[in-house]
């Protein structure tokens, strides 16, 4: 695989969020200066082990970062989720490794499984942790797209969430929801979104 996305045969690690993981709008102040990585003052639940209809994302637990994708996802979703960790999560300082085959129980679970599943709705994608391993870490997140084919910009929201990014109303202090700053973790789905931006790669640097 190009670049710093690397492809293995085994590894693992996984998880992904509900309710605060939707893509909804809302607005708040802006601020140059604030914190938008798991934990903050407005995002600081523990992290825990749930399921769909009750997880939350926490943050990935190491800065090698291993990725499955399931069969639910079409052959575009599956080279779109692939060019978007490229793009954007590899130039920081996670390592991305892509596994063939997912590890879903043990100490090396793959830190994020990416997977379709009919929500409706407004929902776009919802990630959620499956095994935390502290208050903060979590060892696998879920992601799971409302289409097998998601855009970039919703690959991008969904796993920065499983990485600790939060919304722009969770920041430290609070941001507005649409604020050009977030980069494609604005709280609302649009395909031209596709970028992490330089604040969200500081705060994944900074986290890893």
């Amino acid at each position: 695989m190009e670049d710093n996305v690397r492809k293995l045969s085994t590894l693992a690690v996984c998880s992904i969020t509900a309710a605060t993981t939707l893509f909804a709008v809302g607005t708040t102040a802006w601020s140059a200066n604030f914190d938008n990585m798991f934990k903050t003052a407005n995002a600081n639940w523990d992290c825990r082990d749930g399921e769909r209809d009750n997880g939350l994302f926490c943050r990935t637990d190491n800065a090698e970062m291993t990725i499955v994708r399931e069969p639910g996802m079409t052959s575009q979703g599956d080279k779109d989720i692939v060019t978007t960790l490229r793009n954007e999560y590899s130039p920081t300082d996670l390592k991305v490794y892509i596994e063939s085959d997912g590890v879903y129980n043990g100490d090396t679970e793959t830190d994020i499984v990416y997977d379709y599943h009919e929500y409706g709705g407004n929902i776009k994608g919802v990630t959620w942790c499956n095994d935390a391993v502290s208050d903060t870490k979590c060892d696998q997140h879920y992601v799971e797209f409302d289409d097998t084919d998601p855009t970039m910009n919703e690959v991008c929201h969904e796993t920065g969430h499983a990485v600790g990014l939060t919304h722009g109303a969770q920041a430290s202090p609070p941001q507005d929801q649409r604020a050009a700053v977030l980069g494609c973790m604005r709280a609302y789905a649009n395909s031209s979104y596709r970028d992490l931006g330089s604040h969200n790669s500081s705060m994944i640097n900074g986290a890893y």
